[in-house]
């Protein structure tokens, strides 16, 4: 069932519930995430893996919102800084009002900031360093996505990054021949 639903400039985004609880969001006809099995564990993943090679990490960027549970899976650690940016304002919208549980209300910490953009081009023009950079966009094929998959973002990435940054990226290789 639909639990939510709008349209702005940047799509149609949706919330629905599938009969066994799962929810999941769509931006336009794509599924970005869900609490569903197989999303779990690459959005948790996502939040809790770049930790484990960087102890000390006092600040992460997370790019993509998605479902917010790699966001929430990051604030568990002690972060001095937590950025998020989403292009799509009304994801943010849409986690808020139906993923608390599933995201501990993490929009309420006051660490997190949320930026709406394009996570490429807030990297091109933030002059902010990184311990970690979670990079979590939907699949390439998808319009405005090809961009966060280029030569170009990575050596972005770099430059923002601290000296002994990570760089968590999800890459849909399930797309991939």
């Amino acid at each position: 069932s639909r639990l939510f639903h709008t349209e702005d400039v940047s799509g149609q985004v949706s919330v629905f519930k599938t009969s066994n609880g799962s929810k999941f969001i769509r931006v336009g006809e794509r599924t970005e995430g869900s609490t569903g099995k197989l999303d779990m564990p690459t959005q948790i993943l996502c939040g809790s893996l770049p930790f484990e090679f960087s102890k000390n990490a006092k600040s992460a960027l997370i790019i993509g919102l998605g479902t917010g549970i790699t966001l929430s899976n990051v604030a568990k650690y002690p972060l001095a800084i937590i950025d998020c940016v989403e292009i799509n304002r009304s994801v943010i919208k849409a986690i808020r009002l139906w993923f608390k549980e599933e995201t501990n209300n993490v929009y309420l910490d006051s660490r997190v900031k949320f930026t709406v953009a394009d996570g490429r081009n807030f990297l091109l023009v933030t002059d902010k360093k990184y311990d970690v950079i979670s990079s979590e966009p939907s699949i390439p094929t998808s319009q405005g996505v090809a961009n966060l998959f280029t030569r170009e973002f990575y050596r972005l990435v770099k430059k923002r990054l601290s000296s002994k940054g990570i760089l968590c990226q999800f890459v849909p290789k399930y797309i991939f021949s």
